[in-house]
């Protein structure tokens, strides 16, 4: 069974190494692709947490690809994938072809992770401050490019400046004005 959760623990809890039973009040991924479903303007953004290995990663995988067949889901125009696993990454470039799949960690350059087949760069914007090539790089191999997790006023200017296509926030009434001069 697959749960969606940001962290790696619900409290003390460790989500990979306890059974679904010491998880039940987690959402499940097909609630979460149920109300995805519901929406059929929504791009769903699936983070694919890494694992202890990467046969588990793969197990991943390969039930996430059958929920989003099960919701008939499985649209480019519709998911987008991200993960810090890089095995995760290549292995979901390699079989959902034309599929947004954007790697998080931030240590390989876009031509590293472009000649792995993977189209996409999610870094913290810190990795941008640090390589402000990097966007541009991306952009010319045609890859997409997002900043995360970009709060303050300054570094939402920095990154629209240097060009990102998307920014993830938690300021997003903030961003919108900047990017788009509208609260």
């Amino acid at each position: 069974m697959v749960v969606v959760n940001h962290d790696r623990t619900i409290g003390k809890v460790n989500i990979q190494k306890n059974p679904f039973s010491a998880l039940k009040d987690v959402p499940t991924l097909d609630e979460y692709l149920a109300q995805g479903e519901k929406n059929k303007d929504c791009v769903l953004v699936l983070e694919l947490k890494p694992h202890e290995s990467a046969e588990r990663e793969d197990v991943l995988v390969e039930e996430c690809l059958k929920a989003l067949k099960a919701h008939k889901l499985m649209n480019p125009g519709r998911i987008a994938f991200i993960s810090f696993s890089y095995h995760i990454c290549r292995e979901l470039a390699a079989r959902c072809p034309g599929y947004t799949v954007q790697y998080l960690e931030g240590d390989k350059t876009p031509a590293e992770v472009f000649a792995d087949g993977i189209n996409g760069i999610d870094y913290h914007y810190s990795c941008f401050q640090k390589h402000p090539e990097w966007v541009k790089e991306a952009h010319d191999l045609g890859m997409s490019v997002n900043a995360w997790t970009v709060d303050n006023e300054k570094d939402i200017r920095q990154m629209k400046e240097l060009g990102v296509d998307q920014i993830t926030t938690n300021k997003p009434a903030l961003t919108r004005e900047i990017l788009f001069g509208r609260k």
